[in-house]
């Protein structure tokens, strides 16, 4: 993706800058856009690619897309949010999960363990920072 800078916890091949998502290298109200593709935490644990700092550097209106597999625990949980849950967060949702745009369909994903994933049932919700 042009312009993008890759972000993850861990530094693997196409990684720009290594930082959690607790604490991200960004200035405030800095970035217009997030991609989050296939967000995965611990075992069992839910890692909410709305939460963190995330709220913190995205500008008023920018937005968040969410990219996973239906599986994916992350996607599961911000599919049943609330709109009152994710207003808590500083987020409305803009629809509802939809097949991923050719765009975010770039490269290999692959689970934490390296196992490839296929991205052919992916799903992808996206999500506006409210001011």
């Amino acid at each position: 993706m042009p312009g993008a800078v890759n972000v993850d916890r861990l530094l693997v091949k196409g990684v720009d800058v290594v930082a959690e998502a607790k604490q991200l290298p960004f200035a405030t109200a800095s970035i217009d856009e997030i991609v989050a593709i296939n967000p995965a935490g611990a075992a069992n644990e839910f890692f909410n690619p709305l939460g963190g700092d995330v709220s913190r550097v995205l500008k008023p209106g920018a937005t968040v897309t969410v990219v996973a597999q239906p599986s994916n625990y992350a996607f599961r949980q911000l599919v049943h949010m609330s709109t009152e849950e994710l207003k808590k967060l500083g987020f409305e949702r803009v629809g509802a999960a939809i097949p991923v745009e050719r765009r975010y369909l770039f490269g290999q994903a692959s689970t934490i363990s390296g196992r490839p994933l296929h991205m052919g049932k992916a799903r992808q919700m996206t999500f506006r920072r409210l001011k």
